[in-house]
């Protein structure tokens, strides 16, 4: 923004106004955290996230029902974002910190407490709400080879440096007899990598029934999954995504996903569009 004041027809100041948007929050207290046995040797902290960027860690408290935080954090926004993460860490023991609890907050909320004192309610982290981004998957079944081709195109939302290596494990089961392999795929610069290729038998959909038995069990039952080992399981794909894997060390895990494949086709169910398929981790 150029500023210029005008006097008496002189031009009296000429330069530039920077404005700089800057987030502060300030960390309190968290409370009516989940408790453990071993809750004496362990400590909690604050990640904060904007959208799916890490911009700070707090200080360290002992774990306890009721820990005091008492920590600022004071930052220069470069980027616009939609969500504030404030994300609940637990670590001890010599292993790495865990997610236990979140709160996400929206701008506009921000925006609107701003200056307030606010307490919010700490959602518990599980397999099914921690949600790490967004892959798209091009997936494709040859029934004469008998294998499923699996290939990146593109993803989003990952926090990760350009600089380490991204990798997808990838595997199929409930075909094969109950067999599974695990096969590992980079990740370019990109956002794409080569295709993998996983074996796996594609069987039409049957009906089994079971006889009843002496002791008063199940008289008959139907299934048209794939027989696994006695019992009956949809065939699945399973993708997890890890980046900079190092024999296990200095490995950050992304995300799993699991999607369920029409028995036919070896397709993802409910995606008849085309083989390719976008899925949050």
């Amino acid at each position: 923004m150029s500023l210029r004041e005008i006097r008496a027809g002189r031009q009296v100041l000429d330069g530039d106004l920077r404005l700089v948007e800057q987030l502060r929050v300030s960390l309190v207290q968290a409370r009516n955290l989940p408790s453990s046995s071993n809750d004496a040797n362990r400590s909690v902290s604050v990640l904060v996230k904007l959208d799916n960027y890490d911009v700070y860690q707090s200080t360290s408290a002992p774990k306890a029902s009721s820990c005091v935080i008492a920590d600022d954090l004071i930052h220069e926004i470069a980027n616009n974002f939609s969500t504030m993460h404030l994300v609940v860490c637990e670590s001890g023991n010599g292993r790495s910190p865990r997610s236990i609890g979140r709160v996400s907050l929206k701008k506009r909320e921000i925006v609107r407490n701003s200056g307030k004192e606010m307490t919010v309610p700490l959602k518990r982290i599980n397999r099914h709400n921690d949600v790490q981004g967004q892959i798209c998957l091009d997936i494709r079944y040859d029934p004469e080879m008998g294998h499923i081709e699996v290939c990146v195109v593109d993803y989003a939302g990952l926090s990760r440096n350009d600089h380490l290596d991204l990798y997808l494990y990838v595997s199929v089961q409930g075909c094969c007899g109950g067999k599974f392999e695990t096969k590992k795929l980079k990740i370019g610069p990109t956002r794409t990598s080569e295709p993998v290729f996983l074996e796996c038998s594609c069987e039409a959909p049957r009906q089994r029934h079971r006889s009843s038995d002496t002791s008063g069990g199940i008289s008959s039952s139907a299934s048209t999954s794939a027989p696994f080992e006695g019992v009956f399981v949809e065939p699945e794909l399973r993708l997890s995504l890890w980046h900079d894997v190092l024999g296990g060390l200095n490995s950050f895990f992304h995300g799993q996903i699991r999607i369920p494949l029409d028995h036919t086709s070896m397709r993802p169910r409910g995606n008849p569009q085309g083989p390719q398929c976008c899925q949050q981790l």
